[in-house]
């Protein structure tokens, strides 16, 4: 359901629909943002194996097809884009073709991409986009019948989400803000992949009280609060860590961004932005048993609060040692 729609719903059945300050577009898509965010944590909706930063584009290929262009040079670049944005535009790719033209653009795909951007038309640039396709498509035909509109990225805007570099004789790396909860983790040396398991420091410490100064292969990862992990082992190697994870949203809803999670639960966002709503401190809508219905009812759909602490420090139970 459309970010637009939402709000509606939630104007609908809010007590007020006169659209005072308390539903106003901002607050609502705030109100809306938050029901994204708490939905993804508690239901664990938004699972992330594949985002990465993306190489630029190799230049497509072109063929000379029907079509209705005016015979001339055309030019044509491939930028490739993921949840997080696009990258720079591939070298042009031109072709001199005549009187009653297409073109066919086919290019290779890139790893981690959910999608590519066709940017043309003449060698006189500079190329406009002309269209977006889906990971599954690696070609598309220019007959004529697009305007190119659109300027092209200057700056890729991808980044690494499920994988990190790891550098020999460093154990602390960052992780993304997004990431509250890693299912799976594995190293590889680009040939062999090296399962990790995840658990916390202080059950680590009870099997290996010197873990901290061993070298070799990590065979375990802790995710801390702070956003950073840590090895057991201090890699000897220039390796690469992939997860699966569990994230939050990466962008806020607004009326230009839709939800992230499944269209499917869309509709029940709006128990949690009734929540909000009937918590506001005004004599015309306030009602605190009403926002504490539609809190309930977000919960039993959604899940209960989670801990602060989601479950990075608490994979394995902490035991407290016993001194004899």
């Amino acid at each position: 359901m459309a970010s637009a729609t939402l709000l509606a719903l939630f104007r609908t059945l809010a007590t007020d629909t006169v659209a005072p300050y308390f539903t106003s577009d901002v607050q609502g898509y705030a109100w809306l943002a938050e029901a994204e965010k708490e939905a993804a944590i508690r239901k664990r909706l938004l699972r992330d194996s594949r985002t990465i930063e993306l190489s630029t584009p190799a230049a497509p290929t072109l063929t000379a097809t029907t079509g209705t262009m005016p015979a001339t040079t055309y030019s044509y670049k491939i930028v490739a884009y993921n949840d997080l944005g696009v990258t720079l535009p591939s070298t042009a790719a031109t072709i001199a073709a005549g009187a009653s033209s297409g073109v066919v653009i086919t290019w290779t795909a890139v790893t981690g991409a959910i999608g590519y951007k066709v940017y043309g038309r003449t060698s006189a640039g500079p190329e406009k986009l002309m269209a977006t396709v889906d990971e599954g498509t690696l070609t598309w035909t220019d007959t004529g019948s697009v305007t190119p509109a659109g300027a092209l990225p200057t700056a890729n805007t991808t980044a690494d989400v499920v994988k990190i570099d790891v550098t020999s004789g460093r154990a602390h790396y960052p992780y993304h803000a997004s990431i509250f909860d890693v299912e799976y983790a594995y190293l590889t040396d680009g040939t062999t992949r090296y399962a990790l398991d995840i658990k916390s420091q202080g059950l680590e410490t009870q099997d290996n009280s010197i873990w901290r100064e061993e070298t070799g292969t990590p065979t375990a990862v802790f995710f801390n609060k702070n956003h950073t992990l840590q090895f057991n082992k201090i890699p000897d190697a220039d390796l690469t860590l992939y997860m699966e994870v569990y994230r939050k949203p990466f962008y806020a809803i607004s009326s230009s961004v839709e939800p992230e999670i499944s269209a499917f639960h869309h509709e029940r966002l709006i128990d949690w932005v009734l929540y909000r709503h009937y918590l506001n401190r005004d004599a015309d809508v306030y009602n605190p048993d009403k926002a504490k219905g539609h809190n309930q009812a977000f919960a039993n759909y959604f899940g209960g609060e989670v801990d602060a602490d989601l479950r990075m420090d608490t994979r394995v139970p902490q035991r407290n040692k016993i001194c004899l």
